[in-house]
Parts: C-alpha cells; structure tokens; sequence
C-alpha cells in the first residue's frame, strides 16, 4: 500500500528522574533539568494536533552527544551543550508505530493525586505538582496455549490422512484374471458454426467481436494513484520519526475500475454428442449427419473388461483399443492393484 502523509504531531517524552512529561522536541526536562536520555521512548499524548508539514519532517532523525549525552539535531556537527564532536554519536531510530492518531477529541488527565482536571497533554498537575504519568495498561490477552496444542492436533492429524491416502494411493500388489465378458463405449461430438457470448475486459475482447452492453467494474488495486481511480485509505496512525515529532500518515491504495463488456463471436461449439457402445471386441464408431453448417468435432472412447479372480469379479476400463482386443473371453491376464483395490494396470499373461 502506498503511504499518505496529513502532517505532524507533537510526541511526549517522560523524564525518569521526575516524571514529567515534555514535549518530544524538548531537549532538557521542564521540571528538573534532565536531559532527554539516549534510550528515549517518544509516546502519544492524550490529545494530537496535527500540524502542517514542516523541515523537521524532512530531517534525519536527532542525535545524542557521546560525551554528555545532550540531544542534537541531525545535521549538527558539533554538540550545543558541551562542543563536543558528534561524529560517534547516538542516532535515534525512527519509524516505529506509536499508535493510531487520537487527534483532538481527547478529554483532560485528571490528577492521580488531587484530583483535579488538567488539560489534555499537560506536563503535570497544575494544583498540586504531581506527576501525570499513566500506568501502562495491563494486557487483556487471554491465554492461547490451548488453542496452539489444537492447531497442531489438527495438523498432525492431516499430516496422518495425507500420508495414509499417498501410501495407499502408492501401494501395488498383483493377482491373476479371466476375462469374463467386454464391452465398448464411442461417442463423437457434433460442432457447429454458432454465436457464443462471452464476458471480459474491453482491451481484452477480440477485435471481430460484435459487442451487446458494457458496465463499469472494479478491476484491481494499485500502490500508485491511477487517473479516475477511488482512494480509499485506512485509520491515521503516528510514526516515530526520532526528531520528537511524529509523522501522521495513511496507508492508501486505488482501487482502479474499468470497462467490462458481454460480446458476441461466432466459432465452432458443441451442439450434441452421437454414440454408440456394444459387446465384444471389435468396435465402431458412430456415423455423424452433419448439416453442411456441421462438422465432427472431438471422439472418446473407453473399453471395459471383467475378470473373475479368486477375490470375485474386477472390472478394468482404458482407451486403448489394441490392449482392449486382446481380452479374449477365457484368456489370463496380471493384474495390478492400488492400495484401494483398484486396477492400474492389466496385460495378458
């Protein structure tokens, strides 16, 4: 999917020492003095507003001084705390999701200890001092070990049958058969030159096609915006881009549409099969009175023979008539079965 950008938003930072909670581009904490840590974790606050896009967007993300620790932005040489050399310095990793975006609608954060209402994203509480810092919410997940012990009961139960049908499927054992009695089966089709209608895309219907109606269909989905095609777009969400600010963006597609058509063409299509079948082995095939707008089309044949073994009568079909004119009544043949007392194979003894 392709990724639509609506513009910025402030990400907050907790200060261990305080808990205090700053604004992602504020490099010393507010309350105490802090500096923002190397290992930062830039959160969402309770309310975002998003913001036009500007040049921190474009940016790299910050980076952290080796010898103080002091947070710069990326295209500093120099830290702005100590004029230490920032070339070993600490990058901040962008890019990570930090949530969905909340926008504006959030209510204030009461106090956890005065209780007082303070406004949405406040560093702390404008009463009493105290800090604001929510608990991080408890995991609601229920357990799925038993729901993985099922998955792999199942698998391991198809894995069984597969196996159990490939054996038998794969196993060969041989008797011995008398041909008891033959019979034959020949059908030809009849074709003849008609209209046959068809469904497609315009850019797909052959060029002497004859075309009887045409609707808009949706067609398929693009990463990239195509001319005349419907964006649709998912839930905002946040990204970290490791300059304290994040990133708002979408994950888009296109759905492009297009022209399908039902269309007529004339060509050679099957109107009626004829057949004929019968005992014994020598077969004919069906005679065909074709119209002069008619033609023979394509021809089966199948032959089938009975054996009586010691296990009670078997019956065997094929396609090829020399093998079939070898099954004499009275005469021996091998007989090959599967593993589900089917033949594959006979040949006269």
């Amino acid at each position: 999917m392709a990724r639509k950008t609506l513009g910025l938003t402030h990400l907050l930072w907790v200060c261990q020492q305080c808990e205090t909670r700053n604004l992602g581009t504020q490099k010393i904490c507010t309350t105490c003095g802090k500096p923002q840590p190397e290992d930062v974790h830039f959160i969402q606050g309770d309310r975002e507003e998003l913001l036009q896009l500007q040049d921190a967007a474009k940016k790299s993300a910050d980076i952290h001084c080796p010898y103080c620790g002091t947070r710069n932005s990326a295209s500093a040489q120099i830290c702005s705390q100590c004029g230490g050399k920032l070339a070993g310095g600490t990058k901040r990793q962008g890019g990570r999701i930090v949530g969905a975006f909340k926008g504006d609608q959030a209510k204030g954060v009461t106090c956890p200890s005065c209780k007082h209402e303070n406004a949405p994203n406040a560093p702390r509480c404008a009463q009493c001092g105290s800090s604001l810092k929510k608990d991080e919410p408890k995991s609601t997940a229920k357990s799925t070990k038993g729901d993985g012990g099922s998955l792999w009961l199942v698998i391991g139960l198809v894995v069984v049958i597969v196996g159990f049908l490939i054996f038998k499927g794969c196993s060969r054992s041989t008797d011995v058969g008398v041909v008891s009695r033959t019979a034959w089966t020949r059908t030809v089709a009849v074709e003849q030159f008609v209209s046959v209608t068809y469904e497609n895309w315009w850019d797909e219907i052959p060029a002497e096609a004859y075309v009887t109606g045409c609707e808009e269909r949706y067609r398929y989905s693009s990463d990239e915006a195509k001319e005349d095609a419907i964006e649709v777009c998912g839930t905002p969400y946040t990204v970290d881009t490791g300059t304290g600010m994040g990133e708002v963006v979408m994950d888009c597609e296109y759905k492009v549409y297009d022209t399908y058509c039902e269309y007529e063409v004339s060509e050679w299509a099957v109107v009626e099969y004829v057949e004929s079948d019968g005992y014994g082995l020598s077969a004919s095939w069906p005679v065909v009175a074709a119209y002069s707008d008619q033609r023979a089309g394509e021809r089966k044949e199948v032959y089938t023979i009975w054996f009586d073994t010691e296990n009670g009568s078997a019956e065997f079909k094929t396609t090829d008539y020399g093998l079939y004119q070898s099954a004499r009544n009275g005469s021996e043949w091998e007989l090959t079965y599967d593993g589900f007392g089917k033949i594959r194979s006979a040949k006269p003894r």
